[in-house]
């Protein structure tokens, strides 16, 4: 589970907390979770996660297809501009989105 989807469990279980996720630090976040969880776990609060409710979304992945090596890999950032596998150009590659 990433921290973005901690906060937003976090944002479900304690309204009007907004603000302060938003500005906590990431190790924080994980420590109030797992602390959460063993005191209760967050089954029924799973609904709430998809509704964003702190304007988080998962990131976009990307697949990344070399055609001089023939390798294909994935990434969040759309920007690469060469293979990891063989250092082709992004001209050599095809990129799509998951």
């Amino acid at each position: 589970m990433e921290v973005w989807h901690m906060r937003e469990h976090l944002a479900a279980r304690y309204p009007g907390w907004e603000k302060k996720l938003r500005k906590m630090p990431d190790d924080q976040i994980i420590a109030i979770y797992m602390r959460m969880q063993r005191a209760k776990p967050v089954e029924s609060l799973a609904k709430y996660v998809g509704a964003g409710l702190l304007g988080y979304k998962a990131p976009e992945h990307y697949i990344y297809e070399c055609h001089r090596c023939y390798q294909w890999f994935e990434s969040e950032n759309p920007d690469i501009q060469e293979c990891r596998y063989c250092g082709a150009d992004r001209s050599d590659m095809n990129v799509r989105p998951v």
